[in-house]
């Protein structure tokens, strides 16, 4: 799972989601991510040049998963999505593969690099 990493222009307009009830969440799968496994959910401000104005406008919201260290790191676990609902999808779907990154990183063997040199 490779994702596009954060830029600099995003983690401008950029915030963090957190949780602090566990009994009432919508989105149950983040908040174990996030509370369990200290995944950060970051909401960012997508921005889009305007060439009528000839300004930086904003654009819509996107959210992702990062680690809590993603100012220096860079790391997504997850596409950016529209809305928390689809994040929360996303994140049903493919949360063992979220962990297996947030926990081991890209692991890859001396093997597989090998054999990847090989093709």
């Amino acid at each position: 799972m490779a994702y596009l990493p954060l830029q600099n222009n995003e983690l401008f307009g950029s915030c963090e989601i957190s949780f602090t009830d566990r009994r009432e969440c919508a989105y149950p799968q983040l908040m174990r991510l996030s509370m369990d496994f200290e995944i950060c959910i970051l909401q960012i401000q997508c921005e889009k040049f305007n060439h009528i104005t000839k300004r930086i406008l904003p654009k819509e919201n996107v959210f992702l998963l990062s680690d809590r260290n993603y100012r220096e790191s860079r790391t997504v676990y997850s596409p950016r999505c529209r809305s928390l609902a689809d994040l929360e999808v996303y994140a049903c779907d493919h949360h063992v593969d979220i962990l297996h990154e947030h926990l081991f990183g890209n692991l890859v063997s001396e093997n597989d690099s090998l054999d990847r040199e090989a093709i």
